[in-house]
């Protein structure tokens, strides 16, 4: 979809506009950048600086220039690393945090005033479906990277911005109860790689350095015994089959595909070996993948190898272990001891220039170290803020409606019932800083200020509003009468509900995923004591179940983290009153019961108990499901195509059908393409139940139809066996195409595979 159109069309009803960008030409004149050098004769006159030169050769001149403490200076990134002004080698800041949006201060700049860009949390973004809408989100995040760069912006700490950010997170979401699921995208490793690449292409559009998170197997907070931080000594136990299926999937793709030349080293190990001392996981990424640039640790992750690993008795040791294993970056401080480390002969001068070299090379590839004309601020929409807005308005999930209790009509009086509707920074989020000028502004802490953001109270305006808690967390039920109260007096009930950083963040992971405190009895309560509609509104990170009161409400919208602007809670509204154009999205994730965690260990790494590929237990929405305000139906355009591949010529399926908008509305639809085997191949591996191997987002209206078309490459039919090889296996498999809801699934084609064509997809 054209997103940034769309969003240019929005822009004057977008109540976020103070984000907008005060330019009015998209290209700016060649500038000065925070990180740029190569600026004063002194550095021009030096071999570093000479553009005839390769990058390589560059690289090596300038690694040979520094000191042994030089350079362990400049490979400790938990602060800005010094510069080193007898070469002109200018300070940097790799800590830049940027997975929904640059989370930075707001920009005083020419007499006006600039806030971040926040997106959806990345789940809310890959509810889309929408590759042009994960592009939109590197893009904006890469152009306010270089515009904070160029105008001297700062970043959490007060530490300047330049084009280098911790972006994309590609971790799958494996487990509900993991604490940073609100960083996540999604369960699905196919999809999170979509997420990723694009990501990665709209930051590469700005020439800003994409560092993917985390490498590898990290989705544990705690441990088994759900010990606070218990990911810095644990071991995550991987198979080889779930190392190819999952885990690796997502940044092969990232890095292979769209060249994200750097990534994050991940706190626990994997099978045995700390990530940040993984030779095996950086040659992988360097010499399979094509990676160029750097590994940085997880912050403090170099110390954790003598503090909670206990596989060296000093810094010296540590830095030597992280280094001679591929970890170029530290963002803590064990790197002051490398001089001892060479010194000691743990390590080598050689190994510590590599390193740097890595460190550098991404920041010659995005041209800081060429001349100005190459630093000129890319193109980028009018109002950044309106194209957030647009894919915030695509990512809500409609996952239930029973007899149209949505939209709500106009003249209803409506209860606001629930403590998510009274609260300010849940609903911009986590990695963030908050967009509230006066206390944001130099000084106003880590976190900013939020106090400017309007709740969903005041977005809703209702009739009638009560939390029904004392707060989110709370088990106190005094305050559940006056929301039934509240309640008997209106039209409708709209529930806000969920959690943010109060019950789970870094460091911590869930014990249950029921809503915390006081809320699902408090929909059980008002829905026994009123009859009319009545509607929850999720805000949430995390999984959390709800059928212990779902029978209680008509309609549910999974919101995620909105985040946009200064009145996220907006976007939510329209979708209630059916303003948002028939936009909404697909759950990126399996909606499990609370009895999930009785029967899955949170500690066990493997998939089989775990999405919709392999989990065969009760669910309470799956994967993909995505309801509308208009009716869609999918047909076939010709008979089941029945194919028999037998000749290695077969490249790819060309498959298709149709869509029809039923009305009433015109609106979006996701169509999504699996596969699943129909008989058992040849492998002692796990079987998917199914697998997403393509979709595409259209926009029909009312009583409009369109055909789509998909070109399935026989290798997405691969699978992978225990040896941890991906194949195609002889056998039968189907393609099915669906909308992701009830009785939508059409069978398009069957597919046999032969013994004669079993190959290495590789």
């Amino acid at each position: 979809m054209l997103l940034f159109a769309a969003a240019a069309a929005a822009a004057a009803a977008s109540s976020s506009s103070s984000s907008s960008s005060s330019s009015s030409s998209s290209k700016s004149a060649a500038t000065t950048y925070y990180g740029q050098g190569c600026l004063n004769a002194s550095a021009r006159a030096l071999p570093y600086c000479w553009k005839n030169l390769s990058t390589e050769a560059r690289l090596l001149d300038l690694s040979g220039r520094l000191s042994n403490s030089e350079l362990a200076a400049r490979l400790q990134s938990d602060g800005v690393v010094p510069s080193v002004e007898e070469i002109g080698l200018p300070e940097f800041n790799y800590r830049v945090e940027a997975v929904r949006g640059l989370e930075a201060y707001p920009l005083e700049y020419d007499g006006s005033v600039q806030i971040p860009t926040y997106f959806p949390i990345s789940q809310g973004v890959v509810a889309t479906f929408n590759r042009s809408a994960f592009e939109a989100m590197g893009r904006v995040i890469g152009v306010e990277a270089r515009l904070w760069a160029m105008r001297g912006g700062l970043a959490k700490s007060e530490r300047p911005v330049g084009p280098s950010v911790r972006c994309p997170m590609v971790n799958l979401m494996r487990d509900p109860r993991w604490g940073r699921s609100d960083e996540a995208a999604s369960e699905d490793p196919y999809l999170t790689a979509e997420f990723g690449v694009r990501v990665v292409r709209g930051l590469e559009a700005s020439k800003v350095v994409a560092e993917v998170k985390h490498f590898a197997a990290y989705d544990l907070e705690t441990n088994a015994d759900y010990e606070t931080d218990g990911r810095k000594s644990f071991n995550a136990i991987v198979s080889a089959f779930d190392w190819t299926d999952s885990y690796a999937i997502p940044f092969e793709r990232t890095i292979r595909d769209a060249r994200a030349p750097a990534y994050m080293c991940s706190y626990n190990a994997v099978n045995g070996r700390p990530s940040c001392a993984n030779s095996g996981l950086a040659s992988l990424a360097r010499d399979e993948w094509g990676m160029r640039g750097f590994v940085e640790s997880d912050c403090d992750a170099v110390g954790d190898l003598v503090d909670d690993f206990r596989l060296a008795n000093s810094d010296a040791q540590a830095s030597a272990l992280a280094l001679n294993n591929g970890t170029d970056l530290d963002c803590g401080h064990t790197y002051d001891a490398i001089p001892e480390a060479i010194e000691a002969g743990e390590t080598t001068r050689e190994v510590v220039e590599a390193a740097f070299r890595n460190a550098m090379r991404p920041l010659f590839d995005v041209g800081l170290f060429d001349d100005d004309d190459n630093l000129t601020l890319p193109d980028y929409p009018e109002d950044r803020a309106a194209a957030a807005r647009d894919v915030a308005a695509q990512s809500l999930v409609l996952l239930k409606n029973d007899d149209g209790a949505l939209p709500l009509a106009k003249d209803a009086k409506i209860a606001l019932i629930g403590p998510l509707g009274f609260v300010r920074d849940e609903l911009v989020g986590p990695i963030t800083i908050g967009p509230c000028v006066a206390g944001s502004l130099m000084g106003g802490g880590y976190k900013g200020d939020y106090d400017c953001v309007r709740t969903l109270n005041e977005s809703l305006k209702p009739a009638f509003s009560a939390p029904g808690a004392r707060n989110i967390t709370s088990d106190d039920e005094s305050y559940v009468a006056d929301a039934v109260r509240a309640a008997l007096e209106a039209d409708a009930v709209v529930f806000a509900l969920g959690a943010g950083l109060e019950t789970v963040d870094e460091t911590e992971d869930l014990r249950n995923i029921s809503l915390p405190g006081v809320q699902p009895y408090l929909v059980k309560a008002v829905a026994a004591a009123v009859d009319v509609p009545k509607v929850a509104v999720l805000v949430m990170g995390n999984q959390y179940s709800v059928d212990d009161w779902i029978d209680g409400v008509d309609a549910l919208i999974d919101a995620f983290i909105p985040g946009v602007g200064l009145d996220p809670g907006s976007v939510i509204v329209d979708a209630l009153y059916g303003d948002n154009d028939g936009k909404f999205g697909k759950l990126p994730y399996t909606l499990y019961p609370a009895s999930y965690v009785d029967v899955v260990d949170v500690a066990n790494m493997s998939f089989k108990n775990r999405g919709y590929r392999y989990y065969g237990g009760p669910i309470t929405f799956p994967f993909g499901r995505g309801l509308n305000y208009a009716t869609f139906q999918l047909s076939r355009l010709s008979p089941v195509l029945r194919l028999d591949l037998s000749s290695k010529n077969t490249a790819a399926v060309r498959v298709d059908a149709r869509l029809s908008n039923l009305g009433p509305v015109d609106a979006d639809e996701v169509v999504q393409v699996y596969f699943r085997p129909t008989t058992r191949p040849a492998t002692d591996a796990p079987l998917p139940f199914k697998q997403l191997i393509d979709f595409d987002r259209l926009r029909l209206g009312a009583g409009r139809a369109a055909d789509v078309r998909f070109d399935i490459p026989v290798t997405a039919l691969a699978l992978v066996d225990s040896a941890g090889t991906r194949a195609l296996f002889p056998g039968d498999y189907d393609i099915i195409l669906t909308t992701g809801n009830d009785d939508a699934d059409i069978l398009v084609a069957q597919l046999h595979i032969p013994s004669n064509q079993s190959a290495s997809s590789e």
